[in-house]
């Protein structure tokens, strides 16, 4: 329920040609241009150099896209081997220190998916930036295993903790979590229950350790999701009956900072699952999805009634239609 998410590329991606776009509302340069110095560089929509990002190209001779680096003139990089830059620019074109790393190739193109490089594995995103302090899917989608803060990944059996860091583009800011991880004797990550020691340990499906907080798992055979909880140290909750829990979260933008807080409430049934939908406590009835429903209504549309909940949760009263 975090409101930060991982995604696997930082920032917006474009689709570049060689050519000059006709048209009248892009800029003179816009895309990839060869000067005369020989070097290749990229133009946003606005006929700004892109610098210190990867940017697709597409052949057309050979008809493949790659991505390539742009350096701090703007120029694309030609170098094989690591590369790293330093800086990222915002939208409104500020420099902000971050760091993101590349694998290039013979060609000066950017490594994507995994790699071994030296005595390690790497994985690369789409757009050649190196994935740090995340899990990644393996090749053929059937495993999850978990990348370090310097990218490699991570084959020790364990907890581990790893921090993750996001670049927002928008308002520049940096934003920054730990996350815990554990991994199994095979070396890939756990993800939904685990039994480790003596206690089951909640993890998400992108191998997370769920603290405070519930976790929806899909099956896409019966087209149904399940629900469970943790508790702050995420340990998996199988006593029955409502439990509350209270989150809070804060951030920082360049307009606005603060601290955000909110809590909510589940009902755990047999074997630590929540249940969802219409439940009966204590003689009064409360809604569930898997969050209790609170100042708000549901339609039970099999019976045509409609149940309207107050601020605690309970129902205060019901409309079946049809009826006066």
């Amino acid at each position: 329920m975090s409101y930060i998410k991982k995604i696997s590329a930082l920032g917006l991606t474009l689709i570049m040609t060689v050519s000059v776009i006709p048209m009248t509302s892009l800029a003179a340069n816009y895309g990839w241009v060869q000067k005369s110095d020989g070097k290749w560089y990229c133009y946003d929509y606005y006929g700004k150099k892109v610098k210190y990002d990867s940017r697709e190209y597409y052949d057309s001779e050979t008809g493949t896209h790659k991505y390539y680096v742009l350096n701090s003139k703007g120029a694309r990089v030609t170098s094989k081997g690591w590369y790293t830059t330093k800086y990222r620019i915002t939208e409104y074109y500020n420099k902000i220190k971050f760091t993101n790393k590349y694998y290039l190739k013979s060609d000066g193109s950017c490594t994507t998916g995994w790699k071994k490089i030296g005595k390690k594995y790497y994985y690369f995103n789409s757009d050649g930036k190196l994935a740090t302090s995340t899990s990644v899917r393996s090749k053929d989608d059937t495993k999850l295993y978990l990348v370090g803060d310097d990218g490699a990944r991570i084959t020790k059996k364990g907890w581990h903790q790893v921090t993750y860091k996001y670049f927002d583009d928008t308002d520049g800011e940096i934003y920054t979590r730990k996350e815990w991880y554990y991994v199994k004797t095979d070396k890939t990550v756990a993800t939904k229950i685990k039994k480790i020691g003596k206690k089951k340990y909640l993890f998400d499906t992108d191998g997370t350790l769920v603290c405070n907080d519930y976790a929806s798992f899909y099956n896409e055979s019966k087209d149904t999701y399940t629900y469970y909880c943790a508790d702050k140290n995420g340990v998996l909750i199988t006593k029955k009956g409502v439990h509350k829990f209270t989150e809070s979260e804060k951030y920082k933008g360049s307009y606005y900072s603060g601290k955000e807080t909110w809590n909510f409430k589940v009902y755990v049934g047999s074997g630590g699952k929540l249940v969802t939908g219409l439940k009966k406590i204590k003689g009064k009835m409360y809604y569930f999805n898997p969050t209790m429903r609170r100042n708000g209504s549901y339609t039970d549309y099999d019976t045509n009634t409609t149940y309207f909940f107050g601020k605690s949760g309970a129902c205060t009263k019901t409309y079946k239609s049809g009826t006066t």
